[in-house]
């Protein structure tokens, strides 16, 4: 199973009512990257972060196709589809392999990264907290060099799709973290037992109980 970091830019509010403009893919934990520019666009002065159409610059067919040929290539066993909004990126890729090659490598799911968050967490409604653990990598990739607005719009797919990857890479360090701290309690109630202490305590109650029979077996 290889997981797959997605991330999309579209117009309208679904493939039935709008198009793909550019979508950005990476791989993990290999870090290899796809990126494709279906439809060059410009921003809304209305509203920057909304993409209008200019013009085609590749055709749909041809891109998928090579993403297909990627998908294969890095991938280990079944690739999987991650994103940070799974709602919104799925539906685009599912519909363009679906219409160009009539079925969808990734199958019929994918995973969303803020579920996975809140399943660390235990609790469903924590699907947000996450972000602040966000880490912008120094590296620079394919696409992120930008020459102006126009081109940092091109990159913006790709260069959130990196964004992503480095945000599952810190909620598995919290979960590595949060892995080692319950190793660490599990010896401490081992030592509490073996002191006798019983009632809830902290490693500085420990620590003071252990320091005070030092200095009485000392006395003694």
């Amino acid at each position: 199973m290889s997981l797959i970091f997605v991330d999309c830019e579209a117009y309208g509010g679904c493939p039935a009512t709008g198009r793909l403009t550019e979508f950005g893919a990476v791989s993990y934990p290999e870090r290899l990257t796809f990126h494709a520019i279906l439809i060059d666009t410009t921003p809304d002065p209305a509203n920057p972060a909304v993409p209008l159409p200019s013009r085609d610059v590749a055709s749909t067919a041809d891109v998928f196709a090579r993403f297909d040929r990627w998908l294969a290539q890095v991938s280990k066993g079944r690739p999987v589809f991650v994103s940070d909004n799974v709602a919104f990126d799925w539906q685009w890729i599912n519909d363009g392999f679906w219409r160009t090659l009539g079925r969808n490598p990734f199958g019929h799911s994918g995973r969303r990264i803020s579920d996975f968050y809140a399943g660390l967490r235990g609790d469903f409604h924590k699907t947000q907290e996450w972000k602040r653990l966000r880490i912008t990598p120094h590296d620079p990739q394919p696409g992120q060099r930008c020459d102006g607005e126009p081109r940092s719009l091109r990159a913006a797919s790709e260069r959130r799709a990196m964004k992503s990857l480095a945000e599952i890479e810190a909620v598995n360090e919290l979960h590595a973290l949060r892995e080692e701290n319950k190793a660490l309690q599990d010896e401490l109630t081992d030592i509490k037992k073996l002191l006798g202490m019983t009632g809830p305590t902290d490693v500085g109650d420990v620590a003071d109980e252990v320091r005070y029979r030092v200095q009485r077996d000392k006395l003694v």
